[in-house]
């Protein structure tokens, strides 16, 4: 069987619920919510895991970049190796 869009799926989920289980329309709807949301929990908690590691290597790619310009402009008295040591 086919389904026509994402929507159509659902729908038809929610109807299988009200069908198989018999679930009231108004339960087979929760049910079926709390199912789907049950099944993202995993991939939105890995989601917001490798935003959290994007975030962090944004920032110390910032600093580097930062760095690096001040070295080429002569601007740091600090020296280089001492400074790539914080990045290790």
């Amino acid at each position: 069987m086919r389904f026509p869009s994402p929507l159509g799926w659902i729908g038809t989920r929610i109807l299988d619920a009200h069908d198989v289980m018999g679930l009231e329309w108004w339960a087979a709807f929760a049910a079926v919510s709390v199912a789907f949301r049950a099944a993202y929990l995993p991939l939105a908690i890995s989601q917001q895991a490798m935003g959290s590691r994007s975030r962090t290597i944004q920032v110390a790619s910032r600093q580097s970049t930062k760095m690096l310009q001040d070295m080429a402009a002569g601007k740091s008295d600090v020296d280089p190796q001492v400074r790539l040591e914080q990045f290790r």
